[in-house]
């Protein structure tokens, strides 16, 4: 989150099972920039722009679909996001 391993109280966190903690107040700016880090290769992420809001996001589980691209490469995988 913000080039911060794990994130920071300020933008949220993010643990080790890849579980985002949302902050206690939307931060100024409230677009936070989360990366996603290769297991496999460490020296390879992807960026991407997220904007925090103070609408509640209603209960549930949502899939998320991320793609990394590097050149003519390409990697696609999917997240379980959980709101409670």
């Amino acid at each position: 989150m913000n080039a911060v391993t794990g994130g920071s109280s300020t933008t949220g966190t993010i643990n080790a099972n890849g579980l985002y903690t949302a902050p206690a107040a939307v931060p100024n700016p409230a677009t936070v920039t989360v990366s996603a880090v290769s297991q496999a290769d460490g020296t390879e992420s992807n960026p991407a722009a997220v904007t925090i809001q103070s609408q509640p996001t209603p209960s549930g589980t949502y899939t998320i679909a991320v793609t990394a691209t590097a050149g003519t490469s390409s990697q696609s995988t999917t997240a379980t996001l959980t709101v409670q």
